[in-house]
């Protein structure tokens, strides 16, 4: 007696043992199973169900053959005559239905079909019972038959479906562990590289730092920035005798539109149009261009002079006496004006030239965007380190959740303790001994 309890505790303590790698293909051949359960247990009713509906088939050829029989009572004939006529079609549409080899498929039309069977035995059918009680009670048989068949059948298809979540949930468990399990195999794979990158990064920046240090110190480099320095201080004189010119025009187009009106008043058309054409390069004598000036303006300072010498034209202000005191002062303060201006820009063209030769400041400038890239790139390969070493972390704690989890899946679809075993651990059947200690 207690060999026979010590055996049947030792049986129901068996453990069932898997790997990770395993547990695809064996949910696999528990899907197989179920499969061929459905299929065996749809076959078995669906030879059932066929044989009943010969069976019914008979039953109605019988009443056919009883529709507008004397024997029947006058009372009830035209029961007869109302409802057979009715009942007969309606039960051939539903014994021809056909009843197909997919388990899924037969279940779906097996139920339809007892529903219509039971709806059409409650409809025509009650009024024919008092005339033929035989004859229908036998369709209530074999339709009770049907129903008891696929009330069975019923209960196979529940226990599938419910064995099917729960492979469902197995896989999906699976899955979440492999996932975790190629989540820190990435992650780890992508860190070496990383590190690398950062590494390789950070000594070209010290290679590169190292070369803009001595290109820095070039006699050459010294030179082209002393260079760059004159350009700013020569464009400056530049504009400044620009702007003498400017102002030196402004105030020689003032008198002459003074001068021009004077004319105008007189008839001078010839005179008018000279002091016009002087006037208009004026306004920008720096554009208009020395030769240009200097051609228009004795002309129309000659003009200017002979109405001051008439009488016509009195200048008040004391600088414009000054311009016109001599024949040519006027002239030769342009003249002086455009060759300061000549000669600093001249020099500006020189220097920029000059400029334009050195090659060590751009190189300097292309040496430190590549250290600028640089470094950007290894401020964002440490962040991806920092976000990799996280994840490891965080798929690290969530593996062995995953894996408990997968055990329990596993051993609903078992149905008995089992034991997982995977890449670095192994999770023990929890059985009822281990549950009593």
């Amino acid at each position: 007696m207690f060999r026979f309890l010590r055996g049947l505790f030792e049986k129901e303590e068996k453990l069932f043992t898997l790997t990770v790698r395993e547990a695809g293909g064996w949910l696999d051949g528990r899907e197989r199973e179920l499969e061929e359960e459905l299929r065996t247990k749809s076959a078995e009713t669906r030879a059932t169900v066929v044989d009943r509906l010969e069976g019914l088939d008979e039953v109605l050829r019988d009443l056919e053959g009883a529709e507008g029989r004397e024997d029947i009572h006058p009372k009830l004939r035209s029961v007869t005559d109302r409802s057979l006529p009715l009942f007969i079609p309606a039960m051939r549409q539903q014994i021809a239905r056909p009843m197909p080899e997919d388990p899924d498929a037969f279940y779906a039309a097996a139920t339809d079909l007892l529903a219509f069977l039971l709806k059409i035995q409650k409809g025509q059918g009650r009024y024919l019972s008092g005339v033929f009680p035989e004859e229908m009670k036998e369709v209530k048989h074999l339709t009770a038959g049907i129903g008891r068949s696929i009330n069975e059948f019923t209960g196979t298809v529940k226990e599938v479906r419910a064995a099917q979540e729960r492979i469902d949930g197995a896989r999906a468990a699976l899955d979440d562990l492999l996932q975790a399990q190629e989540d820190v195999q990435s992650s780890r794979a992508a860190i070496p590289d990383l590190k690398s990158r950062i590494s390789q990064a950070e000594a070209m920046i010290a290679a590169k730092e190292e070369l803009v240090r001595v290109l820095r110190d070039d006699t050459a480099y010294l030179r082209c920035l002393e260079l760059r320095e004159q350009v700013k201080t020569i464009s400056g004189e530049v504009e400044m005798a620009g702007q003498i010119l400017q102002n030196l025009g402004a105030r020689l187009a003032r008198v002459l539109r003074k001068s021009e009106r004077i004319a105008a008043r007189s008839g001078e058309k010839a005179d008018v149009k000279a002091l016009d054409g002087c006037i208009a390069l004026l306004d920008d004598p720096v554009a208009a261009g020395s030769d240009a000036v200097l051609a228009a303006l004795p002309a129309a300072a000659g003009l200017v002079r002979a109405q001051i010498a008439h009488g016509d034209l009195t200048l008040k202000g004391k600088d414009d006496l000054m311009l016109f005191s001599e024949d040519d002062r006027i002239e030769q303060a342009f003249l002086d004006a455009f060759g300061r201006y000549s000669s600093v820009q001249a020099q500006l063209l020189a220097v920029q030239k000059e400029v334009r030769s050195c090659s060590l400041p751009g190189e300097i400038e292309g040496l430190e965007e590549e250290i600028r890239a640089l470094t950007s790139g290894i401020t964002a390969d440490r962040e991806n380190l920092q976000i990799k070493e996280e994840e490891i972390h965080l798929f690290e704690e969530s593996v062995p959740a995953c894996a408990r989890r997968l055990r329990e899946a596993l051993e609903l679809v078992a149905g008995r303790p089992l034991s997982l075993e995977g890449e670095g651990f192994v999770i023990a059947a929890e059985t009822k001994t281990a549950q009593s200690r």
